[in-house]
């Protein structure tokens, strides 16, 4: 079956690059207020929601009570998170946001575990390098402390820098992971392929496109901390927008497949063959004898 979806998808890949589809980071802000302004309570509760249970998770306690108290409240605010960008890309569909839909995934445990461990993943990957700068700063300072060595020391700040910026850059490449796993499109090993092939030829810009979010987040938070269930709405629906944007070239690329649109297509196809060479036989069979 997974033969005859690829091979059926593959005749109909039209994927260029000079035909790849971009974005504009200006247009997904303006559709996160847009969309925003039209159900602003919904936004709003739902920040709320999250923001309540992510502050019970991260009471530290000794008390029993409390740390299952606060395991729930973490299991609960990841999935509520993940019900956020369910909604989030359901608006981008064109549906109405609804905060009954926060929880719909609880039945769905396999996505929760797909995206916590996505999250794991990809936090261990950055660790890496960030232990190595760590490690090559505190034997670099030992050393510039043992001789003294200004030049060391810029050597030191230089990699360390650089190798920020790698950290960055690799944060970049996956940031759709946890959006595929929640799209329920790929699957969870092909979600990094995709999200990178995703992020191909606009790096940059998605580089830019989070330092004006993160801009802007900053802005709710100086506005008494309230502005966040605003700016936050605005980014998370400005992302899923983005995502969108970008996803089927992706898909395409690499003849990923998986919805069910497309394997009932691909099935369509394949049987309508079978009836066409059928026909044929038949036709081919009945001129012989005659």
């Amino acid at each position: 079956m997974a033969g005859i979806i690829t091979d059926c998808y593959s005749r109909k890949t039209w994927y260029n690059l000079r035909h790849m589809k971009t974005f504009s980071g200006k247009e997904a802000i303006l559709f996160g207020w847009e969309e925003f302004k039209k159900n602003p309570w919904v936004y709003v509760g739902i920040g709320v929601i999250i923001g309540i249970l992510n502050a019970i998770s991260s009471v530290e306690s000794e008390n029993l009570l409390l740390v299952i108290i606060g395991a729930a409240a973490y299991i609960f605010g990841t999935l509520a998170t993940i019900g956020y960008m369910q909604i989030s890309l359901g608006v981008v569909d064109g549906k109405k946001p609804d905060t009954g839909d926060l929880f719909n995934n609880i039945k769905e445990p396999r996505i929760f575990v797909k995206y916590a461990l996505a999250g794991l993943l990809i936090g261990l990957m950055a660790i890496i390098p960030l232990a190595i700068i760590g490690i090559i700063l505190f034997a670099g300072g030992m050393i510039t402390t043992l001789g003294s060595s200004g030049t060391l020391s810029g050597v030191v700040i230089a990699v360390g820098i650089v190798a920020i910026i790698l950290v960055i850059a690799f944060l970049i490449r996956f940031i759709f992971v946890t959006y595929l796993i929640v799209d329920k499109r790929v699957k969870f090993w092909d979600t990094f392929k995709v999200s990178a092939q995703m992020t191909k030829g606009h790096r940059g810009k998605i580089f830019y496109f989070i330092l004006t979010l993160l801009a802007l987040n900053l802005l709710g938070l100086i506005a008494l901390v309230v502005g966040l269930l605003v700016t936050m709405a605005i980014s998370q629906l400005a992302t899923a927008y983005v995502y969108r944007k970008l996803l089927p070239d992706a898909l395409q690329q690499n003849n990923v497949v998986t919805t069910t649109e497309t394997v009932v297509e691909a099935i369509t196809e394949t049987a309508d063959s079978v009836v066409v060479e059928k026909e044929t036989t038949i036709t081919t069979d009945a001129n012989t004898t005659n």
